[in-house]
């Protein structure tokens, strides 16, 4: 799955979100990302997305997204940014949530639960 596949799954879960126009995604190096605390890990590391409301922008890592051989993972970092910029949502308190704004990249690594993870998700739209 691309990219652009990827998107228009995510507004085919959320159409209400499209109201305001499609997000743009760009890619940049890893050495342009910024610092985030990996929680589960407990360590620093380069943020896989980040997104910009404001500018109705995602910035992907160019660097990981290359690297990272599995399309769930990415999916998972697709939806977790577009359900920051698009729906609002933060992460949850919970570090460990086992939920598409939570922190962890292997939540899903197959196809197996993800539409148990979408309608999760689909839950904490107000």
């Amino acid at each position: 799955m691309n990219l652009p596949d990827m998107v228009n799954e995510f507004y085919r879960h959320f159409p209400e979100s499209k109201k305001d126009g499609v997000m743009k995604f760009i890619f940049l190096p890893e050495s342009k990302m910024i610092m985030v605390n990996d929680k589960i890990y407990n360590n620093k590391r380069k943020a896989h997305g980040v997104c910009i409301p404001n500018d109705k922008t995602i910035t992907l890592n160019s660097t990981w997204w290359k690297r990272e051989t599995n399309n769930w993972r990415k999916l998972k970092v697709v939806f977790h940014e577009l359900g920051h910029c698009e729906l609002g949502l933060d992460h949850p308190s919970n570090v460990f949530a086992n939920e598409i704004m939570g922190y962890n990249i292997n939540l899903v690594t197959d196809g197996s639960d993800w539409d148990y993870f979408v309608n999760k998700m689909k839950r904490k739209v107000k």
